[in-house]
């Protein structure tokens, strides 16, 4: 990427206009439970004597001015979990002490001086576009980990000496007349000026020389106090010691150097933290534990050839979890291809999933149980703000770190790309990085990714609802997954002329169709035979399911499971969806460990005809977890909520992609139509956001195209191909793209199991069992590429059908007014009213007259 200098100057420049001198103040006075954060516009002064700390476990904060601390003040900008950007200039004079923490970004220069208590700043995140200078100080003054676009300059401090490690500083590093000499005690930096006095290359503060091998990385990276070193003995699951070896080659993988480590910077014995870990959001005693996995291609000095630096290509390529993470995944897929690959387990185990509340028990304190020995000291249920934040951000933000570092020192070189790589949670994950830290990255692959997750996951439950509350309850014979896929290939059947690409058995754009499961209703012509035809209370339900959550006023709230998604999607018999996802949203919308999944109804109305205890209906859960402090909704029942929503850690509401778009970056999304785990419409609901923000109120997807783009896959499952295809090698048309600015227009696929199972002018019969009978005109195999959205692939008429120039991108599937209806629910916040947000979905009023 860009220098970072010219990074900070470029993006405050163009976003604020740079920090003004003349300024107003604000007066910061506050406890670590109370911090500064959100925006502001203003200077920020900590008065005499006054305590001030800046950012949360909950957001961070955004300074456009300069933060300056007064005589016997405390500063403390705590970025851990959440990054904070001031604009201006970080000065400390006479002060108690004045520390940065995590991802830091200061755009002017950071000046201590005259201060008492241990001051500096602490990475990993650190970003200071100008100079750092510690001074006159009484106390130690460190720099850790941090990237400094100017000078470094430590001198005349008393008491302990100064820690100046792991920096990247693009000016000269200079230390004197210290009482107490400086130490790289982590280790050395890497420094484009010149190294002077106590701080010179010859007394170690530069990064040279011999460089470890696998064997003896783990020794030099034990060397940082939050990344353990030994087992800790309350927990020795948890807190694995960090481990660098040698893996050889496999008939399948290429040799490699594999680190794992356990990040822990808040609670541990090692941790920086000056604050206490409930000011962090974790549960009272509890700590920090993110383990990281580094895949490493292995270096000139472990035998690997072929790559800049041994085996390595200088590229960097992090991986994204899924489902709850809990564990860290395998980096060969990196590796293999000559990349650094990283994984995490973002902070938690599996064992702390849980199997109870749909897993996700690590996000609710008190769930805890043997052989896990985090007990909490009080018995009330809490939401764990900290290891739900660590699992949202903060767990991938120090994935994303440590993998740039550790190639450093393990190769002695900087990378010249860095990529993301991910999918399902993978994709959110990556979404969460371009928008909190998009300028450190190159490209960002964002597979079908799993945003909005109280919304989404609530929505799993949606089929079930509806057999319960509209069938099984009121007598009538239940849906099966039988029943479901005969009706998909039905009303596939009746809408599959649409496609533009010619596809049979699959539907382009499941929106624009209109068929109704009435179609599959016993001994009409169009209905299969009986058992899998329906009743007509089972082709209402199945109506009902494809439209969605909808509340009271017949207004959609969520998106549903839509037309073309096959069997093994929709749980009509057992609770919890998909593995319980809606129940582990309950458990932390209510941060309750015994609600019940009995309790949901889907509608007011069944709540008054049913009279449950207790019973809650969907839009009054589906507001809880999107507004805090609501205590009732559409039912009248009053719900616990004990806490701040989830929805502002998880919604991705904010579609500012400034970091990305403003440093080069690109971004190819991709999901397939026929998910059975994630509903496309998020995907395209989230794109047209973003396309709406950068044009100024109205959708312009080709100015998006330039840097950012969509490719919806039709008949795609979930992450991989599905009746139809899946991209193929979508990475490296990213990787084209950033490096030889081809832009990937159209996206070649394969795979997909209607793909091979016709031929000309023959009928289907080889097809997959329940797949309608039809005469495919285009050749096979039939494979139509991805197109940016809102085109799509339109068959030429002549030419083998996996070919991409047998197509080409036409049309926008943006203007067709039946499927942006489809589009239209609820503003989040008011899930039980009468509003449509019909500016999102880009429609109005009179052009969906009829409730969607």
């Amino acid at each position: 990427m860009t220098p970072l200098p010219l990074v900070l100057t470029y993006v405050i420049a163009a976003v604020l206009g740079g920090a003004s001198a003349a300024r107003a103040e604000v007066n910061c006075n506050n406890t670590p439970l109370k911090p500064l954060v959100g925006i502001i516009n203003d200077n920020v002064t900590v008065q005499n004597n006054a305590s001030c700390t800046i950012g949360s476990a909950f957001e961070g904060a955004y300074i456009n001015g300069n933060v300056q601390v007064a005589q016997g003040g405390s500063l403390i900008i705590q970025a851990r979990q959440y990054p904070s950007t001031i604009t201006g200039n970080v000065q400390a004079n006479q002060c108690n002490f004045a520390l940065l923490e995590g991802a830091v970004t200061v755009g002017g220069n950071v000046q201590i001086r005259q201060c008492q208590k241990e001051s500096g700043f602490d990475g990993p995140g650190i970003k200071i576009s100008g100079n750092f200078e510690c001074q006159n100080n009484s106390a130690a003054c460190d720099a850790t980990i941090g990237v400094i676009g100017g000078n470094v300059q430590i001198r005349n401090n008393t008491g302990a000496g100064a820690n100046v490690s792991l920096n990247e500083i693009h000016g000269n590093l200079q230390c004197q007349n210290d009482t107490t000499k400086p130490s790289a005690a982590w280790g050395g930096n890497w420094v484009g000026g010149n190294m002077q006095q106590d701080c010179a290359a010859n007394r170690g503060f530069a990064w040279s020389g011999m460089l470890p091998t696998c064997t003896t990385l783990a020794a030099v990276l034990a060397k940082v106090p939050y990344i353990v070193s030994t087992p800790t003995t309350n927990d020795g699951t948890l807190y694995v010691a960090v481990t660098s070896t040698p893996t050889g080659a496999a008939a399948t993988h290429a040799a490699y150097c594999n680190v794992q480590l356990t990040y822990a910077a808040i609670g541990s014995p090692g941790s920086s933290a000056p604050l206490q870990d409930t000011a962090y959001g974790y549960g009272t005693d509890e700590n920090q534990a993110i383990r990281i996995g580094i895949g490493l291609p292995l270096s000139a000095a472990d035998g690997g050839t072929g790559g800049v630096q041994g085996a390595w290509n200088g590229r960097l390529q992090h991986l994204g979890g899924g489902g709850l993470v809990g564990s860290v995944g395998s980096t060969t897929s990196a590796t293999d291809a000559g990349y650094v690959g990283s994984s995490t387990d973002t902070g938690h185990t599996g064992a702390q999933n849980g199997s109870a509340e749909g897993g996700g028990n690590f996000g609710v304190t008190g769930t805890y149980s043997p052989p896990n020995p985090f007990v909490p000291t009080t018995p009330n249920d809490t939401l764990d703000i900290g290891k739900i934040d660590d699992y949202i951000i903060e767990g991938i933000h120090e994935q994303v770190e440590w993998g740039k570092l550790i190639a450093r020192i393990y190769y002695g070189e900087k990378w010249t790309y860095n990529y993301w790589n991910g999918c399902s949670t993978g994709g959110r994950q990556g979404l969460e990085l371009a928008e909190n830290y998009g300028d450190e990255f190159d490209g960002l692959i964002i597979g079908a990714p799993a945003i909005w997750h109280d919304r989404f996951r609530q929505s799993d439950d949606w089929p079930w609802l509806v057999n319960e509350d509209d069938l099984v309850i009121a007598g009538y014979p239940a849906l099966s997954t039988a029943l479901w896929n005969a009706t998909t290939s039905v009303v596939v059947a009746a809408c599959q002329a649409n496609n533009p690409s010619g596809a049979v058995g699959y539907l382009d754009d499941s929106r624009s169709c209109t068929a109704s499961a009435s179609l599959n209703i016993c001994n009409k012509p169009s209905a299969v035979s009986s058992p899998n035809c329906l009743t007509p209370q089972q082709a209402a339900a199945i109506d009902k399911i494809w439209a969605g959550p909808h509340n009271s006023s017949g207004n959609r709230i969520w998106y549903p499971a839509n037309k073309g998604v096959t069997g093994g999607v929709v749980n009509f018999t057992t609770p919890g969806g998909f593995a319980g996802s809606t129940l582990q949203v309950m458990s932390w919308d209510h941060a309750s460990t015994t609600i019940a999944l009995s309790l949901l109804y889907d509608s007011v109305q069944a709540v008054a005809l049913y009279n449950p205890m207790n019973g809650i209906a969907y839009e009054t859960e589906a507001l809880l977890g999107s507004s805090p402090g609501v205590t009732t909704g559409g039912d009248g029942v009053a719900v616990n909520d004990l806490v701040d929503s989830i929805v502002p850690h998880f919604g991705i509401d904010e579609v500012n992609l400034d970091l990305v778009k403003n440093t080069g970056g690109k971004v190819m999304m991709w999901q397939g139509t026929a998910d059975q785990l994630i509903r496309w419409y998020d995907s395209v609901d989230y794109y047209r956001l973003v396309a709406t923000h950068y044009g100024s109120g109205r959708a312009d997807f080709a100015g998006l195209h330039p840097w950012f783009r969509y490719y919806h896959a039709p008949g795609a499952f979930h992450c991989a191909a599905g009746v139809g295809p899946a991209p193929t090698n979508i990475f490296n048309q990213l990787v084209g793209w950033v490096e030889h600015n081809g832009a990937p227009d159209p996206v070649p696929t394969s795979g997909g199991t209607l793909s091979n199972c016709t031929a000309p002018g023959v009928p289907d019969v080889s097809c997959p069992s329940g797949q309608p009978t039809e005469l495919q005109s285009i050749p096979t195999p039939f494979t139509p590429p991805l197109c940016p959205w809102p085109t799509s692939a339109v068959y030429n008429g002549s030419g083998p059908g996996n070919v991409a120039s047998s197509f080409h991108c036409a049309g926008n599937l943006d203007a067709n007014n039946y499927s942006l209806c489809q589009m239209l629910r609820t503003p989040t916040g008011e899930e039980t009213s009468n509003a449509l947000d019909y500016a999102e979905a880009g429609t109005l009023p009179q052009q969906c007259p009829i409730p969607q």
